[in-house]
Protein backbone atom coordinates (compact mmCIF):
# COMPACT_ATOMS: atom_id res chain seq x y z
CA UNK A 1 0.00 0.00 0.00
CA UNK A 2 1.39 3.40 -0.92
CA UNK A 3 1.97 6.11 1.67
CA UNK A 4 -0.86 8.28 0.26
CA UNK A 5 -3.38 5.44 0.44
CA UNK A 6 -2.16 4.63 3.96
CA UNK A 7 -2.75 8.21 5.15
CA UNK A 8 -6.13 8.37 3.43
CA UNK A 9 -7.19 5.12 5.04
CA UNK A 10 -6.06 6.33 8.48
CA UNK A 11 -7.88 9.66 8.13
CA UNK A 12 -11.19 8.02 7.23
CA UNK A 13 -10.73 5.37 9.89
CA UNK A 14 -10.32 7.97 12.68
CA UNK A 15 -12.76 10.60 11.37
CA UNK A 16 -15.53 9.38 13.68
CA UNK A 17 -13.22 9.88 16.67
CA UNK A 18 -12.84 13.57 15.85
CA UNK A 19 -16.62 13.99 15.76
CA UNK A 20 -17.04 12.04 19.00
CA UNK A 21 -14.39 14.18 20.73
CA UNK A 22 -16.42 17.32 20.00
CA UNK A 23 -19.26 15.92 22.14
CA UNK A 24 -17.11 15.41 25.24
CA UNK A 25 -16.94 18.29 27.70
CA UNK A 26 -14.44 16.87 30.19
CA UNK A 27 -12.37 13.77 30.79
CA UNK A 28 -10.79 13.19 34.19
CA UNK A 29 -8.47 10.29 34.92
CA UNK A 30 -7.56 9.76 38.56
CA UNK A 31 -6.29 6.97 40.74
CA UNK A 32 -8.13 5.84 43.81
CA UNK A 33 -8.47 2.81 46.01
CA UNK A 34 -11.88 1.37 45.11
CA UNK A 35 -11.84 -1.68 47.37
CA UNK A 36 -10.47 -0.92 50.81
CA UNK A 37 -7.87 -3.32 52.14
CA UNK A 38 -6.74 -4.78 48.80
CA UNK A 39 -3.68 -2.52 48.56
CA UNK A 40 -4.23 -1.67 44.89
CA UNK A 41 -4.96 1.69 43.33
CA UNK A 42 -7.34 1.63 40.41
CA UNK A 43 -7.50 4.06 37.53
CA UNK A 44 -10.92 5.72 37.26
CA UNK A 45 -12.01 7.62 34.15
CA UNK A 46 -14.81 10.17 34.54
CA UNK A 47 -16.25 11.81 31.46
CA UNK A 48 -18.93 14.41 30.93
CA UNK A 49 -20.77 15.24 27.70
CA UNK A 50 -21.98 18.61 26.46
CA UNK A 51 -25.71 19.21 26.82
CA UNK A 52 -27.14 19.39 23.31
CA UNK A 53 -30.40 21.15 24.15
CA UNK A 54 -28.89 24.65 24.60
CA UNK A 55 -26.95 24.16 21.37
CA UNK A 56 -30.11 23.21 19.50
CA UNK A 57 -31.98 26.19 20.96
CA UNK A 58 -29.18 28.53 19.90
CA UNK A 59 -29.14 27.12 16.36
CA UNK A 60 -32.93 27.30 16.03
CA UNK A 61 -32.91 30.93 17.18
CA UNK A 62 -30.13 31.76 14.74
CA UNK A 63 -32.11 30.24 11.84
CA UNK A 64 -35.34 31.95 12.93
CA UNK A 65 -37.15 28.72 13.76
CA UNK A 66 -37.56 29.64 17.44
CA UNK A 67 -38.48 33.09 18.69
CA UNK A 68 -38.40 34.35 22.27
CA UNK A 69 -41.09 36.99 21.90
CA UNK A 70 -44.70 36.65 20.85
CA UNK A 71 -46.20 39.38 18.69
CA UNK A 72 -49.79 40.12 19.59
CA UNK A 73 -52.37 41.84 17.43
CA UNK A 74 -50.55 41.54 14.12
CA UNK A 75 -53.51 40.21 12.20
CA UNK A 76 -55.69 37.21 11.80
CA UNK A 77 -54.44 33.66 11.88
CA UNK A 78 -54.92 33.32 8.13
CA UNK A 79 -52.74 36.40 7.52
CA UNK A 80 -50.01 35.06 9.80
CA UNK A 81 -50.00 31.69 8.03
CA UNK A 82 -49.92 33.35 4.61
CA UNK A 83 -47.05 35.62 5.71
CA UNK A 84 -45.03 32.72 7.03
CA UNK A 85 -45.03 31.00 3.63
CA UNK A 86 -43.66 34.03 1.77
CA UNK A 87 -40.00 33.65 0.72
CA UNK A 88 -37.71 35.83 2.78
CA UNK A 89 -35.27 38.04 0.92
CA UNK A 90 -31.69 37.96 2.14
Amino acid sequence: MSRGKELESASTRFAHLVVARRCIRRIRVHKMNLASGDGQTDRVVDYEFYDKHPALDRDYKRMGLLKERVEMGVGTLAELVAASWKPQSE
